[in-house]
């Protein structure tokens, strides 16, 4: 299975994540007759490129022209867009020349909204969270919960840390040793990040 990176527009991206929009129009290029069925398309906003959606190719048609591109799944693919068929053509015929169109016809995937299930993963990356606690004996219910979550998963905890006082405190919060705490032996790992 393979990743292919296209460039969309914006608009086009909140209908494919909201469900509506269910297939992406392409020239039959030979590039893009590459693409096969389980294939990966991220969809990347021509505007913002943090912008993205990944997608999973579940069929591929190819027609030859927009017109017959369109004709099945115009509404349901259009609907918050345009009013009409005609209208959605008009917005077509401006992607590529005609004589592209005439040669190599229009490639229509069939995709869906690729998503990620948090609970089954196994890693979790930059969280971004930042532990301050002022009483080393008052640990939060939620604090505990994550912790046993790393726990369950076998995770190790790393946490950039800067050598001071104020950091000791929230070593000692976390179950470093030396402190006796509810959430039980722990190994905290200290990545040298700050200077």
């Amino acid at each position: 299975m393979k990743s292919y990176y296209l460039k969309i527009r914006d608009k086009f991206i909140g209908e494919i994540v909201a469900g509506n929009k269910k297939h992406e129009y392409r020239l039959a290029s030979p590039e893009r007759a590459q693409v096969n069925v389980g294939d990966t398309l991220v969809l990347v906003s021509n505007q913002n490129k943090s912008v993205f959606v990944k997608t999973i190719v579940k069929s591929i048609r190819i027609f030859p022209g927009w017109r017959e591109a369109l004709e099945d799944n115009w509404q349901q693919d259009f609907q918050n867009l345009y009013s009409t068929m005609d209208e959605a053509l008009r917005e077509c015929y401006k992607f590529y020349p005609k004589n592209e169109v005439d040669t190599y016809g229009i490639i229509v995937y069939e995709i869906e909204p690729l998503k990620t299930n948090i609970l089954q993963s196994s890693i979790l990356l930059e969280t971004n969270i930042l532990l301050k606690r002022e009483s080393y004996n008052n640990i939060t219910f939620e604090i505990e919960n994550l912790f046993n979550w790393f726990i369950k998963k076998n995770t190790p905890k790393g946490i950039p840390i800067p050598s001071t006082r104020a950091t000791r405190r929230i070593i000692c919060l976390l179950g470093a040793p030396g402190f006796s705490s509810p959430l039980g032996d722990m190994t905290i790992r200290v990545l040298p990040t700050f200077t």
